[in-house]
């Protein structure tokens, strides 16, 4: 998504951190994805320049501004096409980064027929970047508001299957009490939500079992039941499966390896060795839906995923007898990313909705 266009005046940044973090990585022209071998530590935006020279006038000074050009060329590969969505004149655009680059006395960028690609220097900037800049978003709006009204920009993260019933209710009640915050809210799978997190793209995520070894910090929501799903008048099936085994030579439609629930899904079945006999892989749950709907085959997925048709008499979503398959639905969010007054307050949300889970609402109370 571009950066707004350019308004804030430059502020200064205190960068000493930030350079040994980039200087310990090395700066280099190597282009390559990130690797990070220790958590990045959020940065002061107004904090001045990194030393008396430059604070007396002398020399350059790394601003917000020079921030936001930076990462709109991280965002879309192309000096050319960052100095055509900033409306600013590729030369000057580019004087900017060389200034950078000789601030930081590393290079941000390596150069191809294609555009640009970032430098693992210039990743570990972004990385901060991306922070700097939320924070200094977050001062303007609290010191416009006075701190009292709760405004601001948060982007949050979930599996699709959330979305459906779980995630609804909070955000309405959310977005009716504070409705001067923009949301944004981006599906994926876990995964990717963990890389989000850690990149500083989104500040809150809804996943499922993250990994126990990742820096997140994470608070557990409930448990969630997986389910064996089919057409709401297929009773035969029912008197079908009376036990694990039996799911052997039933058409399974399922979601493709490494998605949470087919692991959780294959691990039962290595376990108890039975051959599943799994039809179609898909990684959309609305086509999983449909299918099963149209009698091609059966599901086995979180009931979230079918609440409402479930409420509505299309499916029927039972769990498999002799089994206790379930997920677990876990907050997270990044220690290097301000969750800002927003993301607290959603996050708060969350926590009471997850509440009500635990004393015995169902997913499909929570979707009325």
């Amino acid at each position: 998504m571009p950066l707004d266009p350019i308004d804030t005046p430059a502020l200064p940044v205190d960068f000493d951190m930030l350079t040994a973090n980039i200087s310990r990585m090395g700066g280099g022209g190597r282009s390559v994805a990130p690797k990070r071998s220790e958590p990045c530590r959020p940065l002061d935006p107004l904090i001045s320049c990194r030393n008396a020279e430059m604070a007396g006038g002398r020399g350059s000074c790394m601003d917000v501004r020079q921030l936001r050009y930076f990462l709109q060329i991280v965002e879309l590969k192309s000096y050319h096409r960052a100095s055509e969505t900033l409306r600013v004149a590729q030369p000057a655009l580019s004087h900017q980064i060389a200034k950078l680059e000789a601030e930081l006395e590393v290079k941000l960028f390596v150069r191809h027929s294609r555009g640009v690609e970032v430098t693992v220097s210039g990743a570990i900037l972004a990385e901060h970047a991306r922070q700097i800049i939320a924070q200094v978003e977050g001062a303007k709006h609290a010191a416009r508001e006075g701190g009292h009204v709760v405004v601001g920009n948060l982007a949050i993260g979930m599996p699709p299957s959330v979305g459906f019933a779980f995630a609804p209710a909070v955000i309405e009640r959310f977005m009716n009490d504070f409705p001067r915050v923009h949301l944004t809210v981006i599906p994926g799978f876990n995964g990717f939500l963990q890389e989000w997190l850690n990149e500083g793209r989104i500040q809150l995520a809804i996943i499922y079992d993250p990994n126990p070894n990742s820096r997140l910090e994470k608070e557990v929501l409930f448990d969630e039941p997986i389910v064996f799903i089919a057409p709401a008048d297929d009773e035969k099936i029912w008197s079908r499966l009376n036990g694990p085994d039996d799911l052997a030579g039933i058409p399974l439609i399922l979601p493709s390896r490494p998605h949470g629930v087919r692991l959780i899904i294959d691990e039962m079945a290595a376990e108890r060795k039975i051959p599943l006999s799994i039809r179609i892989e898909i990684d959309a749950l609305q086509l999983i839906r449909e299918l099963v709907l149209r009698r091609v085959g059966y599901a086995i997925l979180p009931r979230s995923a079918v609440e409402s048709d479930v409420k509505a008499r299309l499916l029927a979503a039972r769990g498999i007898p002799g089994l206790d398959l379930k997920r677990t639905l876990v907050l997270a969010h990044s220690p290097r990313t301000s969750l800002g007054l927003p993301g607290e307050r959603f996050a708060d949300y969350v926590r009471e909705m997850a509440g009500l889970v635990r004393s015995g609402q169902t997913l499909r109370q929570l979707a009325i």
